[in-house]
């Protein structure tokens, strides 16, 4: 099994608390909750494109299945890190983590969750390194 794309979803995982740490120190008090919570989609998502580009030959994934699969992958933990980080670290509360992923109430996280999912099958496109055949 190639454990590269759980090694670049670790790093998606890095740059995207640092993205929110720096969220929360600097962004929500002049701009409040909901908008750095959506600002931060918007920057996570550049994000996560910008990691799959960089190392989409490194993950050696080149079918269609397998970057679907990788990209699957990537939205399960990012889903469960979120939900354990949102809950049983920050502020006990599903429901406010759940809020994020509500686009009545202004979460934006769907569109980030499908940008995560679909980041390995572009950036492999993008690059070039696609296959329509074969397992990979």
């Amino acid at each position: 099994m190639n454990f590269r794309p759980i090694a670049v979803w670790f790093m998606i995982i890095v740059a995207e608390c640092v993205n929110g740490l720096v969220r929360a120190l600097f962004l929500e008090a002049p701009l409040g909750d909901r908008v750095t919570h959506q600002l931060g989609v918007a920057v996570g998502s550049f994000l996560v494109i910008a990691i799959a580009l960089a190392s989409s030959r490194w993950m050696q994934v080149r079918s269609t299945a397998g970057l679907i699969i990788v990209g699957a992958l990537w939205m399960v933990l990012t889903f469960v890190f979120d939900v354990g980080l949102g809950v049983i670290l920050i502020d006990g509360s599903f429901e406010r983590v759940m809020a994020d992923y509500d686009p009545r109430r202004g979460g934006l996280m769907l569109l980030g969750m499908a940008v995560l999912g679909l980041a390995p099958f572009l950036a492999a496109t993008l690059r070039g390194i696609r296959r329509r055949r074969a397992a990979g």
